[in-house]
């Protein structure tokens, strides 16, 4: 079998091969490094935002379980009617404040008609200690 001959360019006439343009690299390097520390930075941001988020829910929760506990307490003592009012009226504000943070809204104390409050009524006579029994 026969393979043809490859065409050869004579020297001379060809455009000598191009150097590599570094500051274009450097510039292209620098700036996809500036945009992982900027992408690393977000990610940190991030995850302490939830951690945050996450610690701000416990506290709630803690609040509104001393709260229950203090109604319990204050139901099961025989305290006079303003007591028992009173603690109520604190575990009400702390299932609120842990309902608005579940359902992401900002200010739980205002009642302005929102779904977050609507919902707040049935589920918090259902979970106020010792209201079935009395």
């Amino acid at each position: 079998m026969i393979v043809p001959k490859r065409k050869r360019h004579r020297g001379g006439s060809a455009a000598p091969a191009e150097e590599p343009d570094v500051e274009l690299a450097v510039r292209l390097f620098a700036e996809r490094q500036r945009e992982e520390e900027q992408a690393r930075r977000a990610a940190k941001r991030e995850a302490k935002a939830a951690r945050a988020a996450a610690q701000q829910r416990d506290a709630l929760v803690r609040a509104k379980d001393g709260a229950a506990e203090k109604l319990k307490a204050v139901r099961g003592s025989g305290a006079g009617g303003e007591a028992v009012a009173a603690a109520a009226a604190d575990y009400r504000a702390a299932l609120d404040a842990v309902l608005a943070d579940e359902a992401g809204t900002s200010h739980p104390s205002e009642p302005d008609g929102s779904e977050p409050d609507v919902e707040a009524e049935p589920s918090t006579d259902a979970d106020e200690p010792g209201d079935a029994g009395g």
